[in-house]
């Protein structure tokens, strides 16, 4: 996971084992961590988050890929992917009434999904691998943008297929 979070400022959100927490680019935080593990510390997160005097509703909250699996998936053999998307890329929590839709309806737009994936999610070829990893980071870079830190995350994720 740290590899995700290269080029900014997170700190192991203490007590709780693969929970990353970095400062959010208008207030309070942003909470990483890998599917499989946000989902299972979610309650633990909440709890002390209260002891701390911050009381927040976890329902109104959920884990997002930074970067959409579907959107991954020509990149990777199809044997791996439930294992990378589960157990390796990162996530973010978000509040899941405002950010969670928004973001959403950004990264599945048939828009966003008809720039990507002119090969219906398939395995890219060499060529087209390069033209797909470029329109990837720029899309992101966009629907991110005012985001410094989810750039930034997005941007470590699509590197990584460079």
């Amino acid at each position: 996971m740290e590899n995700y979070l290269l080029g900014i400022s997170w700190d192991p959100f203490e007590g709780i084992p693969g929970i990353y927490v970095a400062n959010h680019h208008k207030r309070g935080y942003r909470y990483f961590s890998t599917y499989n593990n946000a989902v299972s510390k979610k309650h633990t997160i909440f709890s002390r988050l209260a002891e701390g005097g911050m009381i927040e509703n976890k329902g109104d909250w959920d884990w997002h890929h930074v970067v959409e699996g579907n959107h991954l998936a020509p990149l990777v053999p199809p044997d791996k992917f439930n294992n990378l998307y589960n157990k390796e890329w990162p996530t973010v929590l978000i509040h899941s009434k405002e950010e969670h839709k928004v973001l959403n309806s950004l990264l599945r737009s048939k828009g966003t999904l008809d720039g990507l994936n002119k090969n219906g999610g398939k395995p890219l070829r060499s060529d087209e691998r390069t033209v797909y990893i470029r329109r990837l980071y720029h899309r992101y870079q966009d629907i991110y943008i005012g985001d410094p830190v989810l750039q930034k995350v997005a941007h470590n994720v699509i590197r990584g297929f460079v």
